[in-house]
């Protein structure tokens, strides 16, 4: 299967899922929708999405236009003049690019400090260079061909090396992930 049937198939059952707890919940409290859409279908968007993720418009909109009508369907308004961006900001929810990086950023502290069994050592290089930011920068590998260049070690490296110092040096898994929600990447 193309990725690109995979992301077609995984969005339009995140619809459907929407769809089906709009038609049987619209009367419940904005907690119950609130939960049934965490719970049912933003697992669907988010399924293996740090290593598929999706860099093509279409398909980052795509994923974007599920979220937005989550936003509307859990706070009810569906009036034209709504801002859906003030919706996600008053549910307190991070946008779907945004949960991407944090999970990438996870994934490899928990790669470079041998948390999971991935081998590494064909992707990641230390910079030997004294350079701006951490010790802990790698090479960024060369790709030409765009869905490499997208793939998930070149955008993890890219967004490990933008991490401030402290994030990097930090002692446990737990403490990464509690400093990496509230950093900017």
């Amino acid at each position: 299967m193309s990725w690109n049937a995979h992301f077609e198939m995984t969005t339009r059952k995140a619809n459907n899922t929407l769809t089906f707890l709009k038609r049987n919940l619209h009367a419940c409290p904005r907690a119950t929708k609130e939960t049934c859409y965490k719970s049912l279908v933003k697992p669907q968007l988010e399924y293996a999405f740090m290593v598929w993720g999706p860099h093509t418009k279409s398909n980052i909109n795509a994923l974007k236009t599920v979220q937005l009508r989550a936003a509307r369907f859990i706070s009810g308004n569906y009036r034209r003049q709504a801002s859906v961006g003030a919706m996600l900001q008053s549910l307190g929810w991070e946008t779907l690019q945004q949960r991407r990086r944090q999970a990438k950023a996870v994934m490899m502290y928990k790669i470079i400090n041998n948390l999971v069994a991935i081998d590494s050592s064909p992707f990641l290089h230390l910079q030997n260079t004294a350079t701006r930011g951490h010790c802990m920068r790698f090479l960024q590998p060369h790709c030409r061909a765009q869905t490499l260049r997208e793939s998930f070690f070149p955008t993890a490296i890219y967004t490990w090396n933008q991490l401030p110092a402290t994030l990097v040096a930090m002692p446990t898994l737990e403490g990464f992930k509690t400093r990496v929600v509230t950093t900017s990447l």
